[in-house]
């Protein structure tokens, strides 16, 4: 895990957050030295990092409960 700096990560974000709690997060893909942008033809993708991405949505989803106000 890395921290990045602040940026915009997407403009409804913020509209959706003000209606429940909410965290944005960006979850790599590995570029396996494939540095091309993601809407680029040669774009390259880690699917590895899939398995990564889903064991840490099923982790949220299991412990959300606890965040949730009654």
């Amino acid at each position: 895990m890395v921290s990045l700096p602040a940026m915009l990560g997407g403009e409804d974000f913020s509209a959706f957050a003000r209606c429940a709690p909410a965290t944005y997060i960006f979850i790599g893909s590995g570029s396996n030295g494939n540095d091309y942008p993601h809407h680029h033809p040669k774009f390259g993708l880690d699917e590895n990092s899939f398995t990564i991405a889903l064991q840490m949505m099923i982790d949220v989803a299991k412990n959300s409960a606890r965040f949730r106000k009654n």
